[in-house]
């Protein structure tokens, strides 16, 4: 179960783009060999076995480089590629096809081979192969093709320089390109309004190169690999009320610096990235790094939050660049002369801001003058309210019993069918467990009848049904009608396989009545309400089901042995009325 578990997070959090890799010639500059070799617009150096080519970074900073090269098929069985950095001190790596692709380093084999290689267009005779490489002033290191920058680094080779050999043996001919390889790289974003200068020395009065965008992605250098240094902007060079240092990036096929206390470990998202991401004002973190909790559902208008200024992505930045990061991320509702004030008063300040159809809170903690903590949350105005004081309930129960009275031993007066749709006359009756379920004796009128029903098997989101022949969750479309008469939908969306969506409900146990004619195996599923930690205590009744809590969720697995099939269901709190529900699945339903 924990692997299970482990892969629906990688599927939910993670995910990887590779940046587009850019001609070599606007950053190296040959300094011999190139009176030896052949250059192609296309695919870059053409050179022989008896060319030694050497590349020299116009910047001592940390580049992470990618090779391409290409060779005819009928010379690939035949040859070696040597790449070798530095002058005196040098690492060797020799790339051959000999006896299947390997990679030897100083002429030792070792154990993984950084080296990807595909076969050209059919019938173009080429064979293609990418190495990459991160090369500092003092180190060089193989990174893995396709994974993660340098999270997954074995070796490190130290080396005098970063300066780059290229020779080969071949029979042929090999075609040699470099790039910089940026989907390694760190990056910030510029929040500058008036656009940030990239400048040609490491100070404010530098030679400005160019005036970057607001908004654009800028990579990062360094004469170091160590990413954790790369990333911080703190320091003592003051513009204005902030504290922060230079930073040396790559922005544009130019190589500069810039000021770093105008720079964001966020990135704003573009249109087409729409429901897709968690985000403030258009600002996002990469793979939810932008808060510990940010849920946004663009039907709904809901979003909730919390920025804790503890956090690695908020203590690399200098406390005088936070005030600026919230008045980016709430523009209608703080502005710096409005954080100032705040600041002024240690205690944590409670705001309310209205904004057209949007109510925003916030719970701002200020301790030393300083921020700590914020809790954020945008609803949109009365629906909230509107699920607290719902005036319709749909059966989740398969007969739901209406009794003469609000005694739950009282006389039954019918029994309501399962999804059936009832009114709800009075439900101001206090909270009562009943079979270890959590609920009210409320009144309700259905088919000309009125009597009492136990509202734990309300709710006000219509039972999801699998529709024959589509999507499980995308089918799914529950309607509130406010008093405008507009309807509110929500429906899932996918992404990577998961799907997942936001259902009106009091609690986890009516979201998963909600669920249970898509997955019927929650029926084996007991519950027993704990009157300590107003949450339910929920266990298995068979072994195709399984359940535990993890950080407040409630995790399920469904396993069709069967099919061979494993279904996982999350279900979440929101808020009093809301629940997130994520399904992974391998095929539609459960």
């Amino acid at each position: 179960m924990k692997t299970k578990l482990i892969l629906v997070l990688i599927m939910l959090i993670g995910f990887f783009q590779s940046a587009v890799a850019q001609d070599f010639s606007a950053f190296y500059q040959a300094i011999e060999g190139t009176a030896k070799a052949k250059y192609n617009d296309k695919t870059g150096c053409e050179f022989s076995s008896k060319d030694d080519l050497v590349f020299k970074p116009l910047t001592e900073s940390t580049l992470d480089i990618r090779f391409e090269m290409k060779c005819l098929e009928k010379d690939a069985e035949d040859a070696i590629v040597y790449i070798r950095v530095g002058n005196e001190q040098q690492v060797e790596f020799e790339v051959s096809f000999k006896d299947g692709l390997t990679t030897k380093v100083n002429g030792e084999m070792i154990k993984n081979n950084y080296v990807a290689h595909e076969m050209s267009e059919e019938g173009s005779g080429n064979v293609e192969f990418h190495f990459d490489l991160r090369i500092a002033k003092d180190v060089v290191e193989p990174l893995s093709y396709g994974d993660f920058g340098g999270d997954n680094i074995i070796h490190q080779y130290k080396t005098d320089n970063p300066n780059i050999h290229i020779r080969t043996d071949s029979p042929g001919k090999i075609a040699i390109k470099l790039a910089i390889e940026t989907g390694y790289m760190e990056s910030l974003n510029v929040f500058a309004k008036s656009g940030l200068k990239l400048r040609e020395t490491p100070d404010l009065k530098g030679k400005t190169l160019t005036t970057i965008p607001y908004g654009t992605e800028i990579y990062l250098l360094d004469d170091s690999s160590d990413a954790q240094r790369l990333f911080v902007t703190r320091g003592d060079l003051k513009v204005g009320d902030i504290s922060s240092q230079m930073k040396n990036v790559l922005y544009d096929n130019k190589i500069g610096y810039v000021y770093g206390g105008y720079l964001l470990p966020f990135r704003q998202t573009k249109p087409a990235e729409a429901n897709k991401e968690g985000d403030f004002n258009n600002w996002t973190g990469y793979s939810g790094m932008i808060a510990e909790s940010a849920f946004y559902q663009k039907k709904l208008g809901f979003k909730k939050g919390i920025i804790n200024f503890e956090d690695y992505n908020y203590e690399s930045m200098d406390v005088s660049q936070w005030k600026y990061l919230l008045a980016e991320f709430f523009p209608n509702a703080l502005t710096t002369d409005k954080i100032d004030a705040l600041l002024k008063e240690n205690k944590t300040h409670i705001l309310k801001v209205k904004s057209g159809d949007y109510e925003e809170n916030f719970e701002i903690a200020v301790d030393e003058n300083k921020l700590q903590k914020v809790v954020y949350t945008k609803t949109l105005t009365g629906l909230l309210e509107k699920l607290a004081t719902n005036k319709n309930g749909y059966v989740v129960a398969d007969n739901l019993n209406m009794r003469q009275s609000a005694d739950a031993s009282s006389e039954v007066i019918t029994k309501i069918p399962f999804g059936a749709l009832v009114a709800i006359v009075d439900n101001s009756a206090p909270f009562l467990v009943i079979g270890g379920v959590h609920g009210k004796m409320i009144k309700v009128k259905y088919n000309g009848k009125e009597g009492y029903v136990f509202d734990a098997y309300l709710s006000p989101t219509k039972p999801l049904e699998l529709k024959k022949g589509s999507n499980a969750i995308a089918s799914f479309d529950a309607i509130l009608k406010a008093k405008s008469d507009t309807e509110w939908k929500h429906n899932g969306f996918g992404r990577m396989d998961v799907e997942w969506m936001m259902i009106p409900s009091r609690d986890k146990f009516q979201a998963l009545k909600t669920l249970r004619k898509l997955c019927p195996e929650l029926n084996d599923l007991s519950f027993k309400w704990n009157e300590n930690t107003k949450d339910y205590e929920v266990e298995a009744t068979s072994q195709r089901i399984s359940i535990y809590e993890y950080e407040g969720q409630w995790i399920i697995s469904v396993n069709d042995t069967k099919e061979d099939i494993t279904t996982i269901i999350t279900i979440e709190t929101l808020t009093d009325n809301i629940q997130k529900v994520v399904i992974f699945k391998e095929e539609p339903g459960c």
